[in-house]
């Protein structure tokens, strides 16, 4: 099972991250917990501060991507590789 945490203080901004994870395991046989968070100190202890800018998204534990909204091509490739490993 994959953890996606979706780390922004915007509901607008989570929904479409969420929109996009959601499309991306459509096209995936992969069991995913998405885990949406709206709290800064959630996002800095999470991040180690190393992430300036949200939305976050963290996989697994592993800093994906951070200041803009992945698109859904992106994170398939992320799910993708992480089913692999666990597969």
């Amino acid at each position: 099972m994959v953890k996606i945490h979706i780390l922004s203080p915007a509901l607008n901004i989570r929904e479409k991250v969420f929109s996009n994870i959601r499309a991306a395991v459509k096209n995936l046989a992969i069991d995913v917990v998405v885990v949406r968070n709206e709290k800064q100190s959630h996002v800095n202890s999470c991040t180690g501060n190393k992430a300036l800018t949200t939305p976050v998204i963290i996989v697994n534990g592993e800093m994906k991507s951070f200041g803009r909204i992945p698109d859904i091509d992106e994170i398939t490739n992320w799910l993708d590789a992480k089913r692999v490993k666990i597969g």
